[in-house]
């Protein structure tokens, strides 16, 4: 049994080390946490993704300041919204921003593509804003996209080297399919276990 508990920890880290760097606390629970308790991130492990898709949204420049309340140093933008990376000037947050999965394959089939959208989203904001990293699309997989995530990646990391700039390029990987993968590691484990009582 203490194996089998073993292996259920491991499959849970396997999940959290193979997904995103960020811990995903949405905007709507953020808020809540500024109207209810007190909460802090610690040591600025914790991030949010940031979303910009709703209505009654605050400004830009109240969400940052909220952030930084609350010791938060990490965000991951879904859209590349410059008034959001504006906001995000000087604050020290650390800033992963993304391509739009629709963006990937003409960055995938165009390197001057490539080099168009990180002279318009990186370039402008590359002084004043800490780039943690730069996604490329989001969950695509399993979709008729994720041919074009490899080479839209390395596309964008040349643009990024060409203009002097060291910023990595990844992607976000849908955690069903970790997940779907740890199950089957556990069943697979779980029958040699059963088979091994057996003997």
């Amino acid at each position: 049994m203490d194996n089998l508990l073993f292996i259920c920890l491991l499959a849970v880290g396997i999940v959290f080390s193979t997904s995103t760097t960020l811990f995903a606390v949405n905007m709507h629970a953020l808020m809540t946490m500024e109207m209810g308790k007190e909460w802090h991130a610690d040591a600025g492990g914790a991030g949010v993704n940031y979303g910009l898709l709703g209505n009654n949204l605050p400004p830009r420049y109240k969400v940052v300041e909220l952030l930084k309340k609350r010791n938060i140093r990490r965000i991951r933008l879904f859209l590349p919204d410059g008034a959001a990376l504006n906001a995000l000037h000087g604050s020290g947050i650390e800033v992963i921003v993304g391509t739009t999965n629709d963006e990937l394959p003409k960055i995938a089939q165009d390197p001057a593509a490539a080099a168009g959208w990180v002279h318009d989203v990186i370039l402008p904001h590359a002084a004043a804003v800490k780039f943690r990293c730069i996604s490329a699309g989001n969950e695509v997989w399993p979709s008729n996209l994720a041919q074009y995530v490899g080479p839209a990646m390395e596309n964008l990391d040349k643009a990024v080297a060409a203009v002097g700039l060291k910023i990595p390029v990844s992607t976000a990987v849908t955690m069903d399919l970790t997940i779907q993968r740890v199950f089957k590691l556990l069943a697979i484990y779980s029958v040699a276990m059963s088979e091994s009582a057996l003997i």
